[in-house]
């Protein structure tokens, strides 16, 4: 006598209902269930194409998690690559104001920065350059093309920027090609490093 198959060990609702991350590939969830249908008369009479089938529900259930699970991870990524670009914005507006509070938050204890002349900067130079008798000013920052890719608790940030500045009474405006790194570091992103280039026209 051949065995039956019970109805909830093939019906594919029944299968990949018990993952949240399925039920976002509603297209995917309707596909399997035409395919059982069709099937299911075979299935009940045949137990070899009954395990066959089964082990194909589970697959395609695993697929389906698998798919649910890389579109949810999207959505913690954009949103830091929306705070690091944030995190960008409010150091351009601590340079502009010259606001040394602000950029000590901004940026990480051991923050390194290596500008066009290939000189090497550290936080403590770049908050005594926008502190009370500093030697730089800026006027006016402005960012364009900017890239953002985040790694986890890293992130990198490409962008061009076109400045309005003094440095040491004399003008150091210019347009500037930069990387910035970025580091989740205490629950919160700091900039970490960063590097530019004069881009020469």
């Amino acid at each position: 006598m051949s065995p039956r198959v019970r109805e909830d060990s093939v019906h594919p609702r029944r299968l990949i209902g018990r993952s949240r991350s399925a039920r976002s590939a509603p297209f995917a969830l309707c596909a399997a269930s035409a395919i059982a249908r069709p099937l299911n008369f075979t299935v009940r009479r045949q137990p070899g194409v009954a395990m066959l089938f089964t082990r194909f529900l589970t697959l395609l259930s695993i697929l389906l998690i698998c798919i649910g699970d890389a579109h949810a991870s999207d959505a913690p990524l954009a949103h830091d690559a929306d705070q690091v670009k944030q995190l960008q914005d409010l150091l351009v507006q601590a340079y502009i104001h010259r606001d040394v509070a602000a950029l000590d938050r901004i940026l990480a204890d051991d923050y390194t920065f290596v500008t066009d002349r290939g000189n090497l900067t550290t936080k403590q130079q770049v908050l005594g350059s926008f502190g009370a008798g500093g030697d730089r000013t800026i006027a006016s920052y402005e960012i364009a093309d900017a890239t953002v890719r985040v790694y986890g608790d890293a992130a990198v940030m490409v962008y061009r920027y076109v400045s309005r500045e003094t440095y040491k009474g004399h003008d150091d405006s210019g347009n500037y090609r930069v990387t910035r790194v970025f580091a989740r570091l205490g629950g919160r992103w700091r900039i970490v490093a960063g590097q530019e280039t004069r881009i020469v026209l």
